[in-house]
């Protein structure tokens, strides 16, 4: 188990390494790909070569296009073997051959036969798209000039990204934080476990040691000579996996990211360095976890603490206040003090497990005991005892298994939430579908001004709203500005003038785009929405559908791109927020990736728990085979010294889980229990548990068939 925890402790911390290294790897790709003159001073030009970026949506996801007009001699990006034919799009991997790939290409033009390499990519995964404009709009295309690229200043891995995946990647702070909590902090538990796991005959000879005089140095190697076999082995293993992942790509399981094999061998120092730094820890955790205690035997017994009934009531009290906490502060969303408050009452709940799961386990044990008697059980009567002697190991073993529960049903609940502005998205779009759309980008030419009239036709008109200074005065007005079927269709007079609310009749479109609580008076104009006064301030740009009914929206959004380059960019209402909500969605897939990472190592902390506590006993136990004591015994002493806590602990951490992310499914936050939620946080944790008991079962045996007259 010291094999296997060394080398696991050194991966988790080399992790740490690996995390720093790709995020600079993928900045520096970021960085390579920027033209110059987009961090400089500088202006639009419809001449000479020249770069957009459009920052787009395809299939409910975020795409860039970068928009590139070239001449002869321009630079290629990164990434590009050639310049694409005019109308054409070159797709990086992740496009290609998608839903979002194919909506890129109606809107953009052809395809091209290139893909975009690696090296202009921060990852495999990442969502952009090359575009060449056709040669009869390139008067139309602005952008600044390409003249080469690169940032005057180098690239940290704790900084920002520009375009694409580095842009809506997490900060490398929340990715360490992560990885330090899910795979770090388990690891270490892991390590502390093992250090202890069989130690009863290695304390001894280090007392015997202490009681003839030998000092640090003599402890020291003595601690090497019995254990310094399996940190040597568990970290030759991790550097092993370590040079592996430099030969190929590895992919993080439940997430879409890869670790690319050429990130770590450029920075093979931090992550080789990192994995010294961890085997160094794990030799620390053993020698602090094997120091000789003063004051104790060559044959020291766990100490005794009787588990009292009242030590059940800390728990419920704790689930009771984090609970009202956070129902209390359910209004402040996505607010720092509220994720403290959940982050303070998991903390309570943790203290408070292992009391709750010892007295519950202690009443079974009793209860067990006394059955064991009336039934002429001996299995029953050593393992209910032993469960009442050894009360330390039962919660450590139960508070691990609880706590593990816990944690994993929080991280898949939190992944589910989202926030009011999303829901209201939602709602907005059920009620309006495509008939209603957001305007953002320039229209301020004549030229564009026609092209978004041709393109919407008879079917739609555009409407400009310019919002009250203050919309929390509801004596303001709010300004409207349309044609005349436009206004109609919003059942608005075509004369210029103020109205009353009362004097309007409702409309739902209207009531959206200028809610009745902003204002109690309208300003309606006949005017042209798209030419805005230099005066006007919070002005929204919105396309109304005459006859109320569904716009062919990727049609329009195809003919705009086909006519001008950059698009103004046309969505639904709220479609913006619904959006952001999957990429949150998208990257809350690493909580499911650090749930299975935790649950991995905590399931080998249990298991190497089981293990240590399991062999004293079993020696203990082993006279029993004098009486003939067979299978049927070893089964039962099992189950009951190991199957019973955990199914405690399992029982306790699934009604916790429950009861501390009910409040996560409540309004405004309207969370809901993943579809594999019952499955992790109770199927499998009992699987685990029959396992854990099955490897206990193997040890009593083993050790029954050893015994000697004399041991113990």
């Amino acid at each position: 188990m010291i094999t296997v925890a060394t080398a696991l402790l050194t991966l988790a911390i080399a992790a740490m390494g690996i995390l720093i290294g790709s995020y600079q790897e993928r900045l520096e790709r970021d960085y390579a790909r920027v033209p110059t003159a987009y961090t400089g001073v500088g202006g639009m030009t419809v001449e000479g070569p020249r770069w957009r970026i459009i920052a787009d949506t395809a299939d409910g996801r975020w795409v860039h296009v970068f928009v590139v007009v070239p001449e002869a001699d321009t630079p290629l990006p990164p990434g590009l073997e050639a310049w694409p034919d005019p109308g054409q799009v070159v797709l990086a991997p992740a496009l290609r051959g998608t839903q979002a790939g194919r909506e890129v290409l109606e809107r953009y033009g052809t395809e091209s036969r290139q893909t975009i390499q690696l090296e202009g990519l921060v990852s495999p995964q990442e969502r952009i798209a090359y575009v060449r404009p056709a040669d009869d709009i390139l008067d139309r295309v602005e952008g600044i000039p390409l003249t080469g690229y690169g940032v005057p200043y180098p690239a940290r891995a704790n900084q920002e990204g520009f375009f694409g995946g580095a842009a809506y990647q997490r900060s490398l702070a929340q990715a360490l934080s992560g990885a330090g909590i899910a795979a770090v902090l388990p690891a270490m538990t892991l390590m502390l476990v093992a250090s202890r796991t069989g130690s009863a005959r290695r304390d001894r000879r280090l007392q015997v040691l202490r009681a003839q005089g030998a000092g640090p140095r003599e402890h020291l190697a003595f601690l090497w000579g019995a254990t310094g076999h399996g940190l040597v082995i568990g970290g030759l293993g991790a550097l092993a996996i370590l040079a592996l992942m430099m030969l190929i790509d590895v992919p993080v399981p439940a997430s879409e990211a890869v670790i690319l094999a050429r990130d770590l061998r450029a920075q093979a120092p931090l992550a080789l360095g990192a994995a010294g730094a961890g085997w160094l820890i794990a030799v620390c955790l053993l020698i602090v976890m094997n120091r000789p205690r003063r004051l104790r035997g060559t044959r020291p017994l766990p100490g005794r603490v009787r588990e009292r009934w009242w030590s059940l009531a800390p728990l419920p009290l704790a689930c009771l206040t984090m609970t009202q906490a956070l129902i209390a502060t359910l209004s402040w969303e996505d607010s720092t003090p509220r994720l403290l408050i959940g982050y303070a009452g998991l903390g309570l709940v943790a203290l408070t497990l292992p009391s709750f799961i010892g007295s519950a386990t202690a009443l079974a044990a009793r209860a067990l005991t006394r059955l064991g008697r009336g039934a002429g059980s001996p299995a029953m009567i050593v393992a209910g005892r032993q469960l009442l002697n050894d009360p330390r190991s039962v919660r450590r073993l139960g508070a691990g298994m609880a706590i593990m529960v816990v944690l994993i049903a929080h991280a898949m609940v939190l992944s589910t939430l989202t926030n009011s502005f999303t829901r209201n998205a939602q709602a907005t779009q059920a009620a309006f579908g495509s008939s209603l759309l957001e305007v953002t980008g320039r229209v301020d030419t004549p030229d564009q001004r026609e092209l978004l009239a041709e393109t919407l036709g008879e079917r739609a008109g555009v409407v400009a709203v310019s919002m009250p200074g203050d919309v929390h005065d509801p004596t303001s007005t709010t300004a409207i500005t349309g044609s005349c079927a436009t206004l109609t269709s919003l059942r608005l007079p075509c004369t210029n003038g103020s109205l009353s609310r009362t004097e309007i009749d409702p409309d739902p479109r209207l009531d959206y785009l200028a809610p009745a609580d902003w204002s109690t008076t309208i300003t309606v104009t006949v005017a042209d929405p798209l030419v805005v006064p230099p005066s006007a301030e919070s002005v929204s740009t919105s396309i109304i559908s005459y006859d109320g009914s569904d716009l062919p929206i990727e049609a329009l959004r195809s003919d705009l791109a086909h006519a001008m380059l950059p698009p103004p960019a046309i969505f639904p209402v709220g479609d913006s927020w619904i959006t952001g909500l999957q990429e949150n969605r998208d990257q809350a897939r690493w909580n499911a990736a650090g749930a299975g990472v935790l649950t991995v190592l905590f399931g080998l902390a249990i298991t190497a728990a089981v293990q240590g506590d399991v062999i004293p006993h079993a020696r203990r136990t082993g006279v029993m085979s004098m009486w003939g004591a067979g299978r049927q015994f070893v089964l039962g002493v099992s189950i009951i010294r190991v199957f019973v806590p955990l199914l405690v602990a399992v029982a306790a951490g699934g009604a916790v889980a429950y009861v501390t992310t009910f409040p996560y499914l409540l309004p405004p936050l309207d969370g809901q229990l993943p579809r594999n939620y019952a499955l992790t946080t109770t199927v499998l944790p009992l699987l685990a548990a029959a396992m854990i008991t099955a490897i206990s079962a193997l040890i009593q045996g083993s050790s029954l068939r050893r015994w000697r007259p004399g041991q113990s």
